[in-house]
């Protein structure tokens, strides 16, 4: 397992998620839009980076690019039209639900690192059952979606910043260990 500087990856994603959910909490419903394509297209380039450059298996690493590019298509859409509510909700609950699910599986072919499998999955949980609940609230208003978003983002930035210290604490000792197996002296007799 080489981990490296990719905890900083997933810790900042989720700083930025956190930080985007504070702000869901405390802007305009007009300013939402933007800032749901803004989140998508950092989450999105974090995420490939992360498919990128992980020392995973090639399915997990495809299924977590998959999710990465969802993000930035849908940031496309949010930047290109101005949706209306139905279609704004729809929109992030449909990217919830495909991006959750993409997730889940990549953490089902990730075997090295249980913590890490564990983590993705749990974002990919959470992402699913909250496209499922926004998706089947069809009076759902955008402060509702506001609210919905900013609650998720704070949960799976949490999740991201456990995921990240988890990764970095399993590099340190990764590391010392190579260390200590480096420095020990070897059993060889002395003549």
């Amino acid at each position: 397992m080489h981990v490296s500087w990719r905890w900083i990856v997933f810790v900042l994603r989720g700083v930025i998620a956190i930080a985007a959910g504070i702000t869901a909490f405390t802007i305009s419903v007009d300013a939402a839009k933007m800032l749901f394509a803004a989140y998508f297209v950092v989450d999105g380039v974090l995420t490939i980076v992360l498919a990128v450059r992980l020392a995973i298996p090639r399915r997990s690493r495809l299924l977590i690019g998959a999710d990465g590019i969802i993000d930035l298509v849908v940031a496309g859409l949010f930047f290109a039209y101005a949706p209306n509510t139905t279609i704004l909700i729809l929109a992030v609950a449909l990217w919830a639900i495909a991006t959750g699910v993409l997730e889940f599986f990549a953490a089902l072919f990730i075997p090295k690192i249980p913590a890490l499998s564990w983590g993705i999955a749990l974002v990919g949980i959470a992402s699913c059952a909250v496209g499922i609940v926004v998706i089947d609230w069809t009076n759902l208003a955008e402060i509702g979606l506001l609210y919905f978003f900013a609650t998720y983002a704070i949960i799976a930035g949490g999740l991201f910043v456990s995921l990240g210290i988890i990764l970095a604490r399993a590099f340190h000792r990764e590391r010392t260990t190579h260390r200590e197996r480096t420095t020990t002296p070897s059993s060889t007799p002395s003549s």
